[in-house]
């Protein structure tokens, strides 16, 4: 069926995002999508992002994860071109938004690790990938879940995608400084 089911935030009060992400997919069928979001982040000018993601699955539904870009990013691949994140302009980047949407529905490969701001996959590639990340991430807390998430995706041969059209506002420790380690 390939339907997106969730849109959601994981949290753990533990720090543990393998569980997190792995008690939502037990909620979800086989065919179902989840799409996965960063608690510092927003669509801007999207008020229909749900279909919008949704539109991404339809026309590639062979994917093994989707990531956008963001406004802010530990990753310059998932920065996007001409956009400046030191801005402190909400309205700044809601037109970078609207710029961005131009570009919906295509896509672009991100073959690589990629940060976690959003990531959106389906359950049954969940279950194909699980047994690795039990071993790899199960003990990973909050910072490197992303990493171990996308590299299983690769070394078992899914692909990863960049939805061109999305651009989500990601804070990214704006005051303290991106660089600035969860506590």
């Amino acid at each position: 069926m390939n339907k997106l089911r969730l849109i959601t935030t994981p949290y753990s009060f533990n720090g543990k995002l393998f569980e997190a992400y792995d008690d939502i997919f037990s909620m979800v069928k086989d065919d179902e999508w989840v799409c996965f979001l960063d608690g510092d982040t927003a669509f801007l000018e999207m008020a229909n992002f749900g279909h919008l993601l949704q539109e991404y699955i339809d026309l590639y539904p062979e994917t093994g994860m989707f990531t956008c870009y963001a406004t802010r990013c530990h990753y310059q691949g998932q920065t996007r071109k001409g956009v400046d994140p030191n801005q402190d302009s909400i309205k700044y980047f809601a037109k970078k938004v609207l710029e961005a949407k131009q570009l919906h529905p295509q896509t672009k490969p991100m073959n690589r690790r990629v940060a976690g701001h959003l990531l959106m996959l389906k359950k049954s590639t969940w279950a194909k990938i699980r047994p690795t990340l039990i071993v790899q991430a199960r003990k990973k807390k909050i910072l490197g879940f992303d990493t171990k998430l996308s590299n299983s995706l690769l070394h078992h041969g899914y692909d990863i995608k960049v939805m061109r059209g999305i651009l989500i506002f990601h804070y990214l420790r704006y005051l303290t400084g991106e660089n600035d380690l969860i506590k």
